[in-house]
């Protein structure tokens, strides 16, 4: 009885873990589509998982567009995003080659 009370906690815990994870998930979701700007990349911070955040117009955005897309920003870059959508387009400042996320 006592293993079966400690199975139901652990499987209780879990779903409370994965519940939580999602809503924040959703939650930073709905932030980045919100999202509305057109700028100059002033600033790039990476994270652990190399996800960027920049600083656009005075303002930090975090970015969880693809890698290759992250790799390709560099300060001075320009970067426009419009709302309701979840495409990036990055214009390379030396070159004014333009590169979509998506």
């Amino acid at each position: 009885m006592i293993e079966k009370n400690k199975l139901i906690r652990y499987l209780i815990i879990g779903f409370l873990f994965f519940t939580t994870a999602g809503v924040f998930y959703i939650v930073s979701e709905i932030k980045e589509i919100n999202y509305q700007f057109k700028g100059t990349i002033v600033k790039i911070n990476y994270n652990e998982k190399r996800t960027p955040t920049v600083l656009v117009n005075g303002k930090l955005y975090y970015l969880s567009t693809n890698w290759r897309f992250n790799e390709n920003m560099s300060i001075g870059d320009s970067l426009v995003k419009e709302k309701k959508s979840m495409a990036y387009k990055l214009i390379k400042h030396k070159t004014g080659e333009v590169i979509l996320s998506q």
